[in-house]
């Protein structure tokens, strides 16, 4: 499409055409003023959607069907006036589809208006609305406090001269709101310190009020996930955190999820995420865990955002299968079935790295140093750490199985690399750097191929380490030279 209808192009291309059909009676209805040249325009475009042909969009063919739309730099005018009625459009389209906002704003002209009556009605109707809710979230906590707001406030309030006058349920609704959104909040900044180490503040359990303790799975879903979740993450102890995350696992497996179908989306990452922090701590019985909630995405629909897959749920997936024993082929299936799905610019890169881990699986060396290799991510520090260390294993497991392969400066200078990568790196890979470290330097000590004594020694001390990527496989290898599998 020709450059001065490119943004209006772009915006509209992401709309389906029955919400463009409701933005045609927008544009024609008289309330809006929307000037005619401009409803016009979308008309004229409205049948090429979604291609816009370059040929049916210069401004000679529009000047040839409007005559309104004589000159591009008018049609350029009227693009912009569409973009910015669109956005009113899009505003008023997300308050109508917003259960609560529509009876606020209308409960707040009554009061205004002094029509007393009118309120009374639509409040009643409203509360009961709120109260049935089927999911009971956030956002049905804030209208619900603002109902009782408009309730013990106003000038019709300061006429009942009796225990209306109490304002207590005005602040409790709005610590029932604040406390949910703060769980909320929290959630999200205990699973950003896990995944990238950022600060942790410290989280005091007060803050979860009796209306979220006692949230029922069935009435309250949304409460109770995002309690659960909260106590979960913030458990240090893994047992602790099992129980909770057990209710989770318990509400995906025998529960009806029509009306959560997002919220579900946001728990399963959560799910994964304690999965991950603590397989990367080495409990290992929780990997199949991590298997579940996938497949669990896969069954529901729920793995793709718009068509479009996470590239670290990629990544992740391909590298817990290879441990729990997989199949090769099952890790080249999915591989295959869902790398077209990863962002554009990252489908190649991401697509290497998982084929190298299913070429990894299946003991083809060879084939998955070349896959890592190649799988240089950009902007993604930690995965191409990972990547040069899932590459120095294949180096030395090619050597291992064939010692005519085995070149220990090659191996040597492998780990030098990705030494040298972890400090060039050094700001993006703080919270993952002292784990690819402590490989570094015991991967160090097995190229050089120590005697049965010291192959020990260095076994005790590795065992003595704490869970880092990497350390399993370090002891089996050096287990290999002291003669212990």
């Amino acid at each position: 499409m020709p450059a001065h209808l490119y943004k209006l192009k772009k915006t509209l291309t992401q709309l389906d055409k029955a919400t463009l059909k409701k933005f045609q009676l927008y544009l024609r209805s008289p309330y809006f003023k929307v000037p005619d040249a401009a409803a016009d325009l979308f008309d004229y475009l409205l049948p090429l959607h979604p291609r816009f042909a370059d040929a049916k969009t210069t401004p000679e063919a529009i000047a040839n069907a409007c005559k309104k739309l004589a000159t591009a730099k008018t049609q350029a005018n009227n693009a912009s006036l569409l973009l910015q009625h669109l956005h009113i459009f899009m505003a008023i389209e997300h308050v109508q589809q917003t259960p609560g906002a529509l009876p606020v704003a209308a409960l707040r002209q009554y009061k205004q208006q002094h029509y007393f009556y009118s309120f009374e009605q639509l409040h009643s109707e409203a509360r009961a609305h709120n109260s049935a809710c089927a999911v009971q979230n956030a956002e049905t906590l804030w209208h619900r406090h603002l109902l009782t707001e408009l309730q013990y406030t106003g000038f019709d309030a300061r006429l009942k001269r009796h225990e209306d006058m109490e304002l207590q349920p005005v602040v409790d609704t709005l610590d029932d709101f604040h406390a949910l959104k703060k769980v909320r909040y929290l959630c999200e900044i205990i699973q950003r310190h896990y995944t990238f180490g950022t600060p942790l503040p410290a989280v005091d359990e007060t803050l979860l009020r009796p209306v979220l303790l006692r949230a029922s799975p069935k009435k309250e879903p949304y409460m109770f996930l995002f309690t659960n979740v909260f106590r979960m993450l913030q458990a240090t102890d893994y047992t602790a955190g099992l129980t909770f995350y057990n209710r989770l696992k318990k509400f995906a497996e025998t529960s009806n999820h029509n009306n959560l179908q997002q919220t579900m989306v946001e728990i399963t990452e959560y799910a994964k995420c304690w999965c991950r922090h603590w397989i990367n701590r080495g409990y290992k019985e929780i990997m199949p865990e991590y298997l579940w909630w996938i497949d669990y995405k896969m069954n529901h629909g729920l793995i793709l955002l718009n068509e479009v897959m996470q590239p670290t749920e990629f990544t992740n997936t391909v590298i817990v299968a290879y441990h729990l024993g997989q199949p090769s082929r099952w890790i080249h299936h999915y591989v295959e079935t869902y790398h077209s799905h990863l962002p554009e610019n990252l489908r190649h890169p991401y697509a290497l790295f998982g084929k190298g881990m299913a070429f990894y699986a299946e003991k083809k060396y060879t084939e998955a140093i070349r896959s890592f290799m190649s799988a240089q991510i950009k902007n993604d520090d930690v995965v191409n750490a990972a990547t040069r260390q899932w590459e120095f294993m294949a180096r030395y497991d090619e050597g291992d199985t064939c010692p005519a392969l085995y070149d220990p400066a090659l191996l040597l200078n492998t780990l030098d690399s990705f030494k040298q990568y972890l400090k060039r790196h050094h700001p993006k890979l703080t919270n993952v750097k002292p784990g690819f470290e402590q490989f570094i330097h015991y991967a160090n000590l097995l190229v050089r191929q120590p005697p049965r004594a010291k192959a020990l020694k260095i076994l005790t001390q590795l065992n003595a380490q704490e869970h880092f990527p990497g350390k399993a496989w370090l002891a089996q290898q050096l287990g290999k030279k002291t003669g212990k599998r």
